[in-house]
């Protein structure tokens, strides 16, 4: 193959290789950010450098990224991201990049603003966050460096309510807040009587349950007293129509008589039953101080019931 051949075929792959970097759109997001940054429109080319960022991770990009940030007075956000990009060009077998990462790092260093909390009460769970996020691993008794200007802390932790506060930092300040003892959540009364009201309904639906369960046994039982009465009647039939004595006669009609009046009363008695417990599971919400009560009372010779709803 001639000299000639293999350069014009060096040329072309390079061509290709130019081309389809040109129409990378990571690469188009990152000159657009180059371009925004020299023309002194910061905050647009620090979104350009994040958009090439997100779609190619280059420590290249990184560091433009970082000194966006740098150049918007991020110094926190800056510092972090060169670390970052340190790391990042190590692994992608660019020391040279990396040493200007580092380097870079250690120039902000002296102009970090940190914060650090302490809490009055360090109760379980207690954590601390600004707008952007957990304030470090912990967030009490640490140093985390943080970008200067406005913040609002919030501290939080479980059965407690938040504490908030707004802190103004500095380019270089150490400062140090001190969290009050949190106050517990307290006790939604409504909710509670809700959990009451709830529970008693429950019972009374049980209870309700159970008289109709009742009631419908005692009516079974009258149907089957009922139906040995009938036979009763039968037999006693059969038995003067061939002739019986007068006290036989009077016996089979006081049984019967007796199985009858028993099963009128558990007929009565089970429908009450039956009425109290059905009023009982669907009067949902209607109250809790009415009661349903059946009573027998002997006394009067038959059954007695008493109602109070």
């Amino acid at each position: 193959m001639s000299f000639l051949r293999l350069a014009v075929i060096a040329l072309v792959v390079l061509a290709s290789a130019t081309i389809a970097r040109a129409e990378s759109p990571a690469e188009e997001a990152f000159q657009e950010g180059r371009r925004l940054l020299a023309a002194g429109q910061t905050d647009e080319a620090c979104a350009s450098f994040a958009k090439s960022y997100d779609m190619v991770a280059s420590s290249g990009t990184l560091l433009n990224l970082a000194l966006c940030h740098q150049t918007q007075g991020k110094t926190a956000t800056a510092w972090n991201e060169y670390r970052a990009a340190a790391r990042l060009a190590r692994n992608q077998g660019r020391e040279d990049r990396a040493a200007v990462a580092d380097q870079s790092a250690r120039d902000l260093e002296p102009k970090l603003a940190r914060i650090s909390t302490t809490a009055v009460e360090a109760v379980a769970g207690l954590h601390v966050a600004t707008e952007a996020g957990p304030l470090g691993e912990g967030g009490l008794q640490v140093d985390v460096p943080i970008d200067p200007g406005s913040h609002k802390l919030t501290a939080m932790a479980p059965g407690y309510l938040p504490w908030t506060a707004t802190v103004e930092v500095k380019e270089a300040e150490q400062l140090t807040v001190q969290i009050p003892k949190l106050e517990p959540e307290p006790v939604l009364p409504a909710l509670a009587r809700l959990s009451d009201a709830r529970s008693t309904e429950s019972r009374r639906s049980l209870v309700g349950l159970y008289l109709g369960a009742a009631g419908v046994v005692a009516l079974g039982a009258g149907v089957a007293l009922w139906s040995v009465a009938y036979s009763k009647l039968q037999s006693a039939r059969d038995a003067c129509t061939q002739g019986c004595s007068q006290a036989d006669r009077d016996n089979r009609v006081s049984d019967i008589q007796t199985l009858k009046g028993v099963a009128i009363g558990a007929w009565v008695v089970g429908g009450a039953l039956v009425a109290s417990g059905g009023y009982l599971v669907l009067r949902k919400g209607k109250g809790t101080n009415k009661t349903a009560t059946v009573a027998l009372d002997p006394s009067l010779g038959g059954v007695l019931i008493q109602g109070t709803f």
